[in-house]
C-alpha cells in the first residue's frame, strides 16, 4: 500500500497533463550586423541645458518652447553598412510620448519634455522601434557621425513657474 501511494505521487507530478500544457508561442526574431559605430568615448552621457523661458510662453496646451539642439556623437563606423539611429528606451520618465517632469525641487507644473529629430519632428517615446519613434536615421557614410535632435518644453495646460528636468536612456539601432 506504502509503495503504491509513493507511485500515485510520482506519476502525478511527473507524468500529469499540465507539465506539458502551454497558452502560446513567443515568436523571437532578430540580427546580428557588422556594423561598428560606437558612441565617442567621454559622450556617452549628455547634458541639456533648456534656456530658461516665461510661463507666458506656455500658457496653454500643446505650446512649446526652448528648442535645444544636441548631438549624439558616433565614431568607428563602417561605411556603406546601412543607417544608425537613437532609439529612446522605455522607462518610468515617459508618459504619452514625452518625458515627464521628474523635478522633486519646486517643479514646473502642466510642463513636460519633448524631444524631436533633426528635421524637428516630435518623437513619439511611447513606440516600441526607432522608426516607429521618428528617430533620426543616418546612412552610415564616414567612420563619424552625428545623431542630431532637439529637447524642448512642451505644456500640458497653462504651465506654472518652477524647475524641469527628466532624463531618457537610449541604445544605439542599425537598419
Amino acid at each position: 500500500m506504502k509503495l503504491q501511494k509513493i507511485f500515485l505521487a510520482v506519476v502525478a507530478v511527473v507524468g500529469g497533463p499540465s507539465a506539458f500544457a502551454f497558452d502560446g508561442t513567443i515568436n523571437i526574431t532578430g540580427r546580428v550586423t557588422d556594423q561598428t559605430c560606437e558612441v565617442k568615448t567621454g559622450t556617452e552621457n549628455l547634458s541639456v541645458q533648456l534656456p530658461e523661458v516665461g510661463a507666458a510662453s506656455l500658457n496653454a496646451a500643446n505650446k512649446t518652447a526652448g528648442a535645444t539642439s544636441f548631438a549624439i556623437s558616433l565614431q568607428g563606423c563602417n561605411p556603406g553598412t546601412g543607417n544608425v539611429t537613437a532609439f529612446f528606451e522605455p522607462g518610468s520618465t515617459i508618459v504619452g510620448s514625452r518625458l515627464k517632469n521628474t523635478s522633486t525641487n519646486s517643479p514646473a507644473g502642466n510642463v513636460e519634455i519633448q524631444l524631436l529629430n533633426n528635421n524637428h519632428t516630435p518623437i513619439d517615446l511611447s513606440q516600441n522601434t526607432a522608426s516607429g519613434q521618428f528617430s533620426t536615421a543616418v546612412p552610415v557614410t564616414t567612420t563619424d557621425i552625428n545623431l542630431n535632435y532637439y529637447a524642448q518644453y512642451y505644456a500640458t495646460n497653462a504651465a506654472t513657474p518652477g524647475e524641469v528636468k527628466s532624463t531618457v536612456n537610449y541604445t544605439i539601432v542599425y537598419n
